[in-house]
Formats: C-alpha cells, sequence, structure tokens
C-alpha cells in the first residue's frame, strides 16, 4: 500500500518519522522494512555526532 512508510520529501528525513517507520514494521512483522529504516536511523545519528 503506497504512503504507508512516508517519511517527507527524501529531501528531509524526521527522526520521528523514521522512530515511527521502525516500530510500526516491527508490529507488523515486516522485518526487512525494520531493519532498513533501522540502518537509515544509525546513519542518521551518526550524521548527528559529527555535527
Amino acid at each position: 500500500m503506497a504512503g504507508k512508510y512516508v517519511i517527507d520529501d527524501f529531501e528531509k528525513v524526521h527522526r520521528c518519522g523514521l522512530l515511527a517507520a521502525e516500530s510500526r514494521a516491527g508490529q507488523r512483522k515486516y522485518y526487512d522494512i525494520e531493519l532498513a529504516v533501522a540502518h537509515v536511523h544509525g546513519m542518521l545519528e551518526a550524521l548527528r555526532r559529527t555535527a
């Protein structure tokens, strides 16, 4: 279903959107999506630490 994990316009990534997508994917047992979002979340946190 389109729009189920919309984060934004793909120019900005919102941390709360990642957390929501990761949580929802886990709840619905979409483990591939959960792992992918967790990876993006980790990359975002690494960028925040260097900034």
